[in-house]
């Protein structure tokens, strides 16, 4: 990015397998406060037998990136918030990338 800062895309896919409507809430675990992007998805509604794509960002400063190099992704049900769950990511930077 122009101020030197180094930012890697997701995609969250979400599948909705139960008979009614589910609202989920998406976290990371060991990031910096700040680092996740959900633009407008904060929260994210998935119908009844549907999926839903969710993009997001991560953003960190060069020198963040060798103590972050991994960090979880937390999808939580709002209804039921017991069955949320862990997604292990990596954050990837090579030398050519900016």
């Amino acid at each position: 990015m122009s101020n030197g800062d180094i930012r890697n895309r997701y995609q969250i896919h979400l599948t909705n397998l139960r008979g009614t409507d589910v609202q989920y809430r998406i976290t990371a675990q060991g990031l910096p406060t700040g680092a996740l992007d959900l633009g407008e998805m904060q929260t994210v509604t998935v119908h009844s037998s549907m999926s839903v794509i969710v993009q997001v960002s991560v953003k960190l400063k060069p020198e963040q990136v060798s103590q972050y190099s991994s960090f979880d992704f937390v999808i939580t049900p709002l209804n039921n918030p017991a069955d949320k769950v862990i997604e292990r990511a990596n954050f990837n930077y090579g030398k050519n990338e900016q």
